[in-house]
């Protein structure tokens, strides 16, 4: 059936393909009444069966009224190829209307299209249901300077599927037309074909804007391929979308686009979805991408209740082109991001990257796919652009199973930072928050406020803020009151190539490193390592990894000319347990960090470990503790330790408290084992204490020179076989030893040394204010072998006493050192021993400078007969004679206290 109305005379003419009234300059109404229940128009494979309205002055209305309306293979048109605008094409039906294209071109279609400088009619249906079937069509279109027209549908369902669709385009000057859907039950829409999609449409394609898509229903679905989408393709700007249902899901390459493919920008997406958004599946997802040409991207818009994004589905607003990408803002409750799912800002053009905004009122949950490191959240940039921002504010935040929160530069540009705004953080089976950079672009920052906690679990898991390639390394920054760190999980600010790496700052009330946990800042290029600062109420490192990695803060020069980064700490208590350390290490030319370390407590115990150390030509640095209360030093091969093995020198230990305790094979030293020089040791305290096999020791294992060991304090107590060394077992002059005790040194099995084998001895010094008590302990200064000369001992205490013990100042080959003793009292007995002596050369000389030198000669052997104590003790001495009591009764406060006693 064909219908045609002319409001002005011309020529009409029929023929196979329908009417033809484009002689007619002006067009009448068609009105189709509801006489009957049921209105179909239909054609054959060959023909249409049209109603048309066209001219090239203004066409005629359509309208139609029915119970229930099909249009299988036919069409309805309103065509305007003037300056005429074309009239509205209105259907309203009371029950369901079917759309069928029947497979055939061009049919199944309702359409308003204009080509010339007229505007397009606009196009309004309404029905209980609206279906569009078998490449079905509703179009709107403008391909001159006259603008589209608008499509408005206000039904119950509507269902578009098997490659239909509806649209409105732009594909000269003029703009497209908008596409308002209201539809009060659900909207579906599905299919694709090699033919192209199902779905809602608004283009641009030339220079006029596209058109923009409005949709409201309680449940939007779009599956197997069904799209939302407004683009541009030429100069005009694209549309923007605004999506409002209740639920929205989006499966199987369902997809909501706004995309720029021209110079034009890309438009917007809005969607607010009262109950939840699903996305699931590779290719499904919502995007506001540009791609070739110098267009910006539009931005996602997405408010809902819950936001799931599983199995490789994505959001994204990323930039392929020189323009740059939009910004994606979701406010949620809950954020679920799993299976490879991803929401990106990405460019891989000179365009930059958008930003990525979450706000979500309860959780956020990232999973990426476990053996492919996908899935998460990205505002990447791989060339020119600068990438963008990540800003998350949640109660909670957890990354797991390779899940990723990224702002990476692998080219030129820049990368963003990531703000994270938290109660709790977890990080789990390698989740990761990266601001990496691979190219000449600077690595963007990392800020986390958590004011719960921070957990981080797992290898390959934590905070990364790694340079690898020329750009400077971003900085990373926790704010927490409890950080821990466990499992082989990580805080890494390093750098391997020839810019230097960020810093870590931490600002907490406890930090637990354990399980071969690491905070790493490190250089293995020709850049600097980064800085470590931390900030805390207690810090606690202990414990190893599986496959041996030991827990602790570390900052490294792994090779190359790049100085490590410094470790700086101030925390009321720490703790370092068993393999725990913290180490500032140089393999390369470049220079070990330095330690400095302000503590109320230090406890070091089971192996626990401060270093710094140094494998090549770089000098080692300097560890300086402070604490105001106590040091204590406990356990096999723990201790404080600066280390030279190369060419190197090593670092200086310098440690302040008022007590300092070192027990149980404990260890504080400074050592060289090449040519590079030892550091020094300066310690300083009211109370030390070395007991069960302790030892300070600056020594030289090979041709650089040992050196000096500075201690301070009011008291040394030193027991069980405990030691302070300055040797040399090579070429290396051994160092030498000050000790400057204000009150007293006392030594049980214990023993202070200088020494060396080939090598000239140390020298040692002792200022003590009152007594210098020896038990069974020596103080020496010695040389085994070779030519080298004995140290020399200046002692100046008030007492001396030595009880068992020697004195010795010793060479081999070289000339004895001497032993210079000045001290108001010097008392020893018989089995003890002072000697300065060569065997090969020249003694040395002893000097004991002390008004009583020897007190042997006063002292009388008391007799070993005793009286009976039963025979004078039954009566005292009063009461039998009534004398006063004898003179050798007398109360235990009037006998003054042995010398060595306290």
């Amino acid at each position: 059936m064909n219908l045609a109305s002319a409001a002005s005379a011309g020529e009409i003419r029929f023929s196979d393909t329908g009417i033809d009234l484009n002689g007619i300059e002006k067009q009448g109404n068609i009105i189709i009444t509801r006489d009957t229940d049921f209105r179909k128009i239909a054609g054959t494979d060959y023909s249409w069966a049209d109603i048309t309205a066209a001219g090239t002055d203004s066409g005629g209305e359509v309208f139609i009224r029915a119970e229930r309306f099909e249009i299988r293979g036919g069409a309805i048109a309103t065509n305007i190829f003037g300056d005429g605008n074309g009239r509205e094409i209105n259907i309203r039906v009371a029950d369901s209307m079917i759309l069928d294209g029947a497979g055939i071109t061009l049919g199944g279609n309702i359409t308003g299209r204009t080509f010339g400088s007229g505007n397009a009619g606009n196009i309004r249906i309404e029905a209980k249901s609206l279906t569009l079937d078998n490449h079905a069509e509703i179009a709107a279109e403008t391909y001159g300077t006259g603008n589209g027209g608008d499509i408005r549908l206000d039904v119950g369902t509507l269902n578009i599927s098997n490659v239909s669709d509806i649209s409105s385009g732009s594909g000269g000057v003029g703009q497209g037309g908008n596409i308002s859907v209201s539809a009060a039950e659900s909207v579906r829409i599905s299919g694709m074909s090699e033919k192209g999609n199902s779905g809602i449409y608004a283009a641009a394609l030339g220079q006029g804007a596209g058109g923009n898509i409005s949709l409201d229903t309680p449940d939007l679905t779009l599956d197997t391929g069904g799209v939302i989408s407004v683009n541009t393709l030429g100069d005009g700007n694209a549309g923007n979308i605004r999506l409002a249902p209740d639920r929205l899901t989006l499966t199987e390459k369902g997809a909501v686009t706004a995309s720029a493919f021209g110079t034009g920008h890309g438009g917007s997406i809005d969607i607010t979805a009262k109950d939840a958004v699903n996305i699931s599946g590779s290719g499904t997802g919502i995007s506001a991408n540009t791609y070739y040409g110098g267009g910006n991207g539009g931005s996602v818009f997405l408010n809902t209740s819950d936001l799931t994004l599983d199995k490789q589905s994505i959001i994204s607003a990323r930039t392929g082109g020189n323009g740059d990408s939009g910004d994606i803002c979701l406010n949620v409750s809950n954020l679920t991001v799993s299976s490879g799912a991803e929401i990106s800002t990405e460019t891989i053009g000179s365009g930059h990257s958008g930003s990525i905004r979450i706000s979500a009122k309860d959780s956020v949950r990232i999973s990426g796919l476990k053996d492919q490191y996908t899935g998460g959240i990205y505002a990447n940039t791989y060339r020119d652009g600068n990438g963008g921002n990540i800003l998350i504010n949640t109660p909670y935040l957890s990354l797991d199973g390779g899940g990723k929160i990224s702002s990476e530069a692998g080219g030129s540009g820049n990368a963003g930072e990531i703000l994270l705004n938290l109660t709790q953080l977890i990080l789990t089976d390698r989740g990761a928050i990266s601001t990496d950079t691979f190219g000449t672009g600077h690595g963007g920052n990392i800020a986390i406020s958590a004011e719960g906690s921070v957990r981080i679990s797992g290898s390959l898991t934590g905070l990364y803020a790694d340079s690898e390639g020329r750009g400077e390394g971003g900085t990373i920054r926790v704010n927490t009151p409890v950080l821990e760190i466990n499992d082989a999980g990580v805080i890494s600010a390093s750098t391997k190539g020839d810019r230097n790496a960020g810093e870590i700052a931490l600002d907490v009330n406890t930090l637990t490193i354990i399980g071969g946990a690491e905070i790493l800042a490190a250089s293995s290029g020709a850049g600097q390592g980064g800085n470590v600062y931390i900030a805390a109420d207690s810090v606690n490192i202990s414990g190893t990894h599986d496959e041996g990695y030991r827990s602790g803060i570390y900052a490294s020069t792994l090779s190359g000319t790049g100085n490590a980064g410094n470790i700086m700490i101030s925390a009321s208590d720490m703790r370092i347990g068993k393999d725990g350390v913290i180490s500032a290490f140089s393999g390369g030319n470049g220079k070990a960090g330095e330690i400095r370390l302000n503590t109320e407590t230090l406890s070091l115990t089971d192996g626990g470990e401060i270093s710094t150390e140094v494998l090549g030509q770089g000098n080692g640095n300097d560890i300086t503790i402070a604490a105001e209360k106590s040091v204590t030093i406990s356990g096999y091969l723990g201790g404080i330790y600066a280390s030279t093995y190369g060419s190197g020198n090593s670092g200086n230990i310098t440690l302040s408290a008022p007590c300092i305790r070192i027990d149980n094979q404990g260890n504080i030293s400074a050592a060289t084992t090449g040519d590079g020089q030892a550091g020094e040791i300066r310690l300083n305290s009211d109370t030390l204490i070395l007991n069960e096999k302790a030892n300070i020791t600056a020594s030289s294992h090979g041709a650089g020179d040992g050196n000096t060991i500075l201690l301070k304090t009011s008291d040394l107590s030193m027991e069980n076989n405990s030691y302070i060394f300055a040797f040399s077992t090579d070429t290396g002059k051994a160092g030498n030893i000050t000790l400057d005790a204000y009150r007293s040194v006392r030594m049980d099995n214990s023993a202070i040394t200088t020494g060396s084998f080939n090598a000239d001895g140390g020298d040692m010094a002792f200022h003590i204010g009152t007594i210098l008590y020896l038990h069974e302990s020596q103080i020496t200064t010695s040389v085994k072998g070779g030519t080298g000369n004995g140290g020399n001992i200046t002692i100046d205490p008030q007492f001396v006493i030595l009880n068992n013990s020697k004195i010795l100042a010793q060479a081999y080959g070289g000339n004895g050192g001497n032993i210079r003793i000045a001290a108001d009292n010097f008392i020893r007995s018989s089995q003890s021993l002072v000697d300065a002596s060569s065997k090969l050369a020249i003694d040395g000389s002893v000097e004991i400078d002390s008004p009583d030198e020897n007190l042997s000669g006063m002292l009388t052997v008391l007799p070993t007969s005793f009286s009976d104590t039963e025979r004078w003790a039954v009566t005292p001495c009063d009461e039998r004679t009534d004398q006063p009591r004898s003179r050798l009764f007398i109360r235990r406060y009037f006998i003054p206290p042995e010398l060595y006693e306290p």
